[in-house]
This record gives structure tokens, C-alpha cells and sequence, in this order.
């Protein structure tokens, strides 16, 4: 468990969602979007960075298979490299 800004100083607190930067290639963030949309409500994006094509995917921690399994086959599809996951979660392996 981490802390929150909700947390007072030595509480632990339960988070409910999480993040991880992914690195994609530039041509392929529109098809990104697009994939991801069509599985409603699983996560969302922001582009972070547009020249480097770094992607910030947010999401529910108890959709963490979900988001897993989705990563992995868009890392096979389109070459998705995961380059900042702050909580360490193995995600593509």
C-alpha cells in the first residue's frame, strides 16, 4: 500500500488506481486510442510526451489482469515498451 494526499502523516492508505508510462511508436498513437477505446472504461491515456510518443496509462487496480493482458498483446502488435512504472507491477511479462 502506498500513501495518498488523503493519508495523514503515518496512515496507510488503500489506492485505488495506478499508472504506468509506456513508450509507443509515434505513428501508432492514434491506433492506441483507438484499441483502447474500444474496450470502454478499462483505462485511459495521456500523451505525455508527443515527440517521444510517452504514453501515461491510468487505470482501476482490480483491473490489473486486465491491463496486463492488454499491454501484452499491443507490446507483440505494435512494439509498446514500458518506461516508468512507478508501483513496479510486472506488466508485460
Amino acid at each position: 500500500m502506498q500513501h495518498n494526499k488523503e493519508c495523514k502523516k503515518d496512515q496507510i492508505c488503500k489506492v485505488w488506481s495506478e499508472r504506468v508510462y509506456v513508450r509507443i511508436p509515434r505513428k501508432e498513437i492514434g491506433y492506441f486510442k483507438f484499441i483502447l477505446e474500444s474496450y470502454e472504461n478499462l483505462c485511459y491515456m495521456s500523451v505525455i510526451d508527443r515527440f517521444e510518443a510517452i504514453v501515461k496509462v491510468s487505470f482501476l487496480i482490480d483491473q490489473l489482469e486486465e491491463i496486463r493482458l492488454f499491454l501484452q498483446g499491443l507490446s507483440k502488435e505494435i512494439g509498446l515498451e514500458v518506461v516508468y512504472n512507478p508501483s513496479e507491477i510486472n506488466l508485460l511479462f
